[in-house]
């Protein structure tokens, strides 16, 4: 950390990136001017517990402190036609002082699962650690805030969308929760939920290690859900939905890197498409903003702002038939969770299906830890792959694997720890059905069914984790071989990111079915080179956002080299 006091930007501390808006960090006299200047048309305001309430027993909106005066600030970016989004912390978060809670209420500190406090760096150098969620009194004063900020929403008519945000960093690619914490409380906590599990079921031996950490989670997740339906009844006129947000910048490794003024900018670059490919929301507040002004920011706002973050606040924007909406591209959607640790089964990434993935579709999956949507009958799965564990599922989440196989989807189950009664229901639909299972011994016994456009395929989990990777990987190239998955191989160098995105094709591009962007970014300090082959029924149409790059375009490909922080943008059209 530099010894001389930073010079940062006014603008820098009120706008730290994204839209998002620190409206406690400047005077209310100065918020017209700067609404004013702002070019974006969204502006996102996290709310700041703590700046309304020092105590968490009487609260302040606009009665002493103009600058808590929320109304105001919705009017003004009404008057210059900014829309405003309010994001309501409901977990600890790293921007806030004490993680948002007020003062008199940080009295016990939240400690990760390393045994070590939480501590971050603003984009202001400025120390934030996090305090306990798990503390009765912070949940009691969390409720009176929110009834007091729903009962002002409504006296003053303030009809803008509220979102619960729950904050967290990925931690060698697993994202954790910052209502994470192993801090006294929280285990004279854990230790009360224990004795009401077993008063529930008094056979209940907790002496697996993974039974353990299946119930701390399964006690955090009650935690979270507490806050979330608190904030949700006393705000429900204007709430709108809850998700998770990765902070760049937040992680244990990077923290000591960061107090000694190193930034890792390809690893900042990594984690926003490793966050968007987990359905969580980047947010670079923390960063400064020197660091993102070059191809970080340059990334952040193509893949973020312009498309993920609509995404977020807006899932019916991207309605299929919409014309010139980028969203990801998503070949694949991976479930695995943690409900059933008494059974063994290996994981995706035992079963190598993540770096079969990473060589030929990357960053094209949705990878999703919990359960997080009901199929509908005429939800178009065509062309995906849907990948499930046996010992994952429940009588729901069956028939909606079901489902997205009739609907002409690939799905793939891992069939290692599949309760017996699901086995015989399948038995039953092949037969109802009148389906043909064709079976198949390659590294593991495998299972294929096919009705109109879908697949399922069933294998042998635990079989298929006893090969080498070089045969898992052999295993999942073989089986997409036999799949419609229509996609363009890209050869790059060490360090260089891609992403894709996927649209509708406009009016006068009716040749093709849908627009294809890839957009390539090099974060290094060396030129990096790329290569991308052009297939049968794919044709460049245009480069666009070249910034330190050469491209050459050939027949079956498209040669292009990458300078430092330079990147590119191509619009293929996919056509029949």
């Amino acid at each position: 950390m530099s010894l001389t006091t930073p010079v940062i930007s006014d603008a820098d501390a009120v706008f730290p990136g994204e839209h998002w808006y620190f409206y406690w960090k400047t005077s209310a006299s100065l918020w017209e001017s700067k609404i004013a200047e702002y070019q974006g048309r969204r502006i996102i305001v996290p709310l700041n517990w703590s700046f309304h309430s020092e105590t968490g027993d009487k609260y302040d909106f606009a009665y002493s402190r103009p600058e808590t005066d929320l109304k105001k600030l919705v009017d003004l970016a009404h008057k210059y036609n900014k829309e405003v989004v309010f994001f309501l912390p409901l977990t600890p978060v790293p921007f806030l002082a004490n993680g948002g809670i007020p003062s008199l209420l940080a009295r016990n500190i939240a400690v990760n699962r390393e045994g070590l406090a939480y501590s971050f760096l603003e984009g202001e150098d400025n120390l934030n650690k996090l305090y306990s969620f798990y503390d009765p009194r912070v949940f009691k004063a969390f409720s009176r805030y929110v009834r007091h900020l729903g009962q002002f929403f409504v006296e003053k008519g303030i009809g803008v969308g509220m979102y619960g945000i729950r904050g967290g960093a990925l931690e060698r690619g697993e994202f954790r929760s910052f209502i994470e914490d192993r801090s006294p409380i929280f285990l004279d906590s854990f230790q009360k939920f224990l004795m009401a599990k077993k008063e529930e079921n008094r056979d209940l031996v907790i002496s697996d290690p993974e039974v353990e950490e299946t119930l701390i989670k399964e006690f955090q997740a009650t935690i979270e859900q507490v806050y979330l339906e608190e904030a949700r009844t006393q705000l429900s006129s204007n709430w709108e939905g809850e998700f998770d947000i990765s902070f760049l910048g937040a992680d244990s490794e990077n923290f000591f890197q960061r107090i000694n003024g190193q930034d890792n900018i390809q690893r900042y670059s990594s984690s926003i498409l490793n966050s968007v490919s987990r359905g969580l929301l980047p947010s670079s507040v923390l960063l400064k903003n020197d660091i993102k002004k070059g191809i970080l920011g340059r990334q952040l706002k193509e893949v973020v702002v312009n498309s993920f973050l609509e995404m977020q606040l807006r899932p019916d924007y991207y309605d299929e038939n919409e014309l010139g909406l980028l969203r990801p591209l998503t070949f694949f959607e991976a479930f695995e969770l943690d409900t059933n640790p008494s059974v063994a089964s290996p994981n995706w990434q035992e079963l190598g299906l993540w770096e079969f993935i990473e060589d030929h579709y990357k960053w094209c999956y949705q990878y999703h830890p919990t359960y997080i949507k009901e199929w509908s009958e005429e939800e178009n799965c065509q062309n995906k792959c849907y990948f499930f564990h046996g010992k994952d599922l429940d009588q729901k989440y069956f028939h909606n694997m079901l489902k997205i196989f009739m609907n002409g989807g690939y799905v793939f189950l891992n069939r290692t720890g599949l309760d017996n009664t699901f086995l015989k229901k399948l038995e039953t639909f092949f037969l109802e059905n009148s389906l043909e299972v064709e079976t198949v011994n390659f590294h593991t016994i495998i299972h294929s069914i096919t009705l109109g456009e879908g697949r399922l395929i069933i294998f042998e989990g635990d079989s298929l984790a006893d090969n080498n990777l070089e045969q898992r990987i052999t295993f999942w190239t073989k089986i997409f071989e036999t799949l419609k998955i229509r996609h363009l191989p890209v050869d790059l160098e060490d360090g260089v990111e891609l992403f894709w995105r996927s649209r509708g094709a406009s009016f006068n591009e009716l040749n093709y079915e849908e627009v294809r962007r890839l957009s390539l970014y090099n974060p290094t300090s060396y030129k990096r080179k790329v290569k991308v082959q052009i297939l049968k029924n794919f044709a460049l149409m245009k480069v666009l956002d070249e910034a330190n790059v050469k491209v050459q375009s050939f027949q079956n490909g498209i040669d292009i080299e990458l300078a430092p922080e330079g990147g590119v943008s191509l619009d293929i059209g996919v056509f029949t």
